[in-house]
């Protein structure tokens, strides 16, 4: 089993991606080595470099250190409570209106909403 890389490390990775397809797969072949790596406790200590990510990449990629340190039942970084990684208005996962938005408001894990993120309880979920 091998150790998964660091949120910081991911960040660089990301950084380099080419398109928002190339983007998403890094992201969630990252996401199954996170969760098959059940042993490595500083997976999310250092805080990332982030390059020329948008600032809604960052604050998501925040918000997922501090769900996945809660999920894994370890102190989340200090890092990830910087005002810097919250968005100014809020942003939703996808296009939604009424009852939809209603749903994600509702649903979204605290650790995305506090940072003004708006997407379904099971987002960072993996088959």
């Amino acid at each position: 089993m091998s150790r998964a890389m660091s949120i910081a490390e991911l960040a660089c990775e990301l950084d380099k991606a080419r398109s928002e397809d190339s983007y998403r797969i890094a992201f969630s072949n990252w996401l199954d080595s996170v969760y098959a790596d059940t042993t490595s406790k500083d997976l999310f200590t250092k805080e990332p470099q982030w390059g020329n990510l948008s600032k809604e990449k960052v604050a998501y990629l925040a918000a997922t250190a501090h769900f996945l340190s809660n999920k894994r039942g370890i102190p989340a970084p200090e890092w990830c409570f910087k005002m810097e990684y919250s968005l100014e208005s809020p942003d939703f996962a996808i296009d939604s209106d009424g009852e939809l938005k209603y749903v994600l408001l509702c649903q979204s894990p605290r650790e995305f909403r506090a940072r003004n993120i708006f997407l379904s309880k099971n987002a960072l979920s993996r088959a």
